[in-house]
């Protein structure tokens, strides 16, 4: 029974449609190769999700020792 095309099953000459059902399976395995855009993020978001991930992370975004020489100068 090829049961990846509806409909196919109810006929007698199920051993026939197997090229069909393999054809079938050729374009699916081809629409899922096409190369998909990348959805484009607006400038708002993605610095939302900079903010957030610096939030969260315990690094230290300038190096420490000249940020104190900077801070005791002014």
């Amino acid at each position: 029974i090829c049961c990846c095309i509806p409909g196919l099953a109810r006929f007698s000459g199920i051993w026939s449609s197997v090229n069909a059902c393999s054809s079938f399976l050729k374009q699916a395995d081809l629409k899922s190769r096409r190369k998909l855009k990348k959805p484009i993020d607006m400038p708002e978001t993605v610095a939302l999700r900079e903010t957030r991930k610096y939030q969260k992370s315990i690094d230290l975004l300038l190096p420490r020792a000249p940020f104190i020489r900077l801070a005791k100068d002014s």
